[in-house]
């Protein structure tokens, strides 16, 4: 399972989407990849980000994705593996 995305990481990127004007559902449900250049200051972290965040929108469970980082922790045993 590939390791979840920092936290930081993730709410920066939605940071630069609200203050692109991306403050709904609807409107994120509308971003495409022709659009993604309106989104200010974007790099490549943030695209593999978005399609993430708009795939738990869609799923949803957003809470669950943001939180991911602290599950992957909690999941660990004293010895680093997974519990599960």
């Amino acid at each position: 399972m590939e390791k979840a995305k920092p936290f930081k990481q993730k709410i920066a990127t939605l940071e630069k989407l609200y203050k692109s004007g991306y403050t709904t559902k609807r409107e994120l449900s509308h971003l495409t990849l022709e659009r993604l250049d309106t989104v200010k200051d974007i790099n490549v972290n943030d695209v593999s980000t978005i399609a993430e965040i708009k795939k738990s929108i869609r799923d949803g469970n957003l809470f669950a994705y943001l939180g991911e980082e602290w599950a992957d922790k909690e999941d660990e045993t004293d010895d680093g593996t997974k519990s599960r």
